[in-house]
């Protein structure tokens, strides 16, 4: 122990955010920073060759390399308490959240942003699209991937507007990105961003509200060193469900999809026996067409059973 102690020291004298690295099991560590959080971390390496890799990469790109999974954090001191998955407590704080974050009410200035993460394919896109059609806000959607200075420019181009950013992942894996978003999305109306390329510095007042929409998993993946200060500073759903309790949201939802009573039956009996298959809004859509479609039950069965294939190859809910 006083050799991991003593590593610890060396460490502590190059890394100053950090105050503790030390083994806690088998091929897991927790790193422990002066803050008081603790990450846990996955790793193949052993201690000694896991210290090696650290003092010749540095701990934030130990952090970043590709032999390390975060597992998870918490702050030190609380009980790490299992999560009751709850979709419908999820979606309904996605809706309490929005309102806020696109209200003009002066107290709520300072809130500006929403995330909303969780697997494909369980409605987190239609029901931001839904809340913003409603409250007739034009937002400028943005998909896809990404730069730092494509990110910068883009807020730029309308820096009091509203911005949906759906499946733009990349910025979340990026540290200049996430730079830019901790600056945007900092608690107070008018926040000064910057771009300073070493040649010229180019800042704009931004003013605007963000929303955005990740299939990423922000307590299960490696994530990058800002990650969790961007979050902090505004609304966070993580959308979580277990398969029967996604079928029941899907119920609650599935005559705003299919008007039809014997379609609708049809498609949704088949996805609650088809086990194999994870479950979604998508899935339940597409088994709809082919029951509209399917003159027997035989053809739709032939046609639910190579649709629910792709179906397998996702995780389940």
């Amino acid at each position: 122990m006083s050799s991991i102690k003593q590593i610890n020291e060396d460490l502590i004298s190059k890394e100053a955010d950090y105050e503790e690295i030390a083994k806690i099991a088998k091929r897991r560590y927790e790193l422990r920073k002066k803050d008081g959080e603790v990450i846990e971390i996955r790793c193949p390496l052993q201690i000694g060759a896991l210290y090696r890799l650290i003092e010749r990469k540095g701990i934030d790109g130990w952090l970043n390399s590709s032999d390390v999974e975060i597992v998870g954090a918490e702050v030190e001191g609380e009980e790490d308490e299992k999560e009751v998955p709850d979709i419908f407590a999820d979606m309904a704080a996605i809706e309490k959240f929005a309102e806020i974050v696109l209200s003009n009410d002066p107290k709520f200035l300072h809130l500006n942003s929403l995330v909303v993460a969780g697997p494909g394919g369980i409605g987190k896109t239609e029901k931001i699209l839904k809340i913003l059609e409603d409250k007739k806000i034009e937002a400028l959607e943005v998909k896809g991937y990404s730069t730092a200075y494509c990110l910068f420019n883009t807020l730029k181009m309308n820096p009091d507007g509203v911005y949906l950013f759906d499946d733009c992942d990349s910025i979340w894996e990026d540290k200049d990105s996430l730079n830019i978003l901790k600056a945007v999305l900092d608690t107070k109306h008018v926040r000064t961003v910057s771009w300073n390329s070493g040649e010229e510095i180019d800042s704009f007042d931004f003013r605007g509200k963000i929303l955005f929409v990740s299939n990423r998993d922000f307590f299960g993946k490696s994530r990058a060193e800002h990650v969790g200060a961007v979050l902090t500073r505004i609304f966070f759903v993580q959308v979580t469900s277990d398969r029967k309790e996604l079928i029941k949201y899907i119920q609650t939802e599935a005559k705003k999809i299919e008007p039809d009573v014997t379609t609708r039956e049809t498609a949704m009996n088949y996805m609650l026996n088809n086990t194999k298959a994870a479950v979604d809004f998508r899935f339940f859509i597409k088994l709809c067409a082919v029951a509209a479609i399917s003159s027997t039950v035989e053809d739709f069965n032939i046609y639910a059973d190579r649709t629910a294939k792709a179906q397998r190859l996702k995780k389940s809910a």
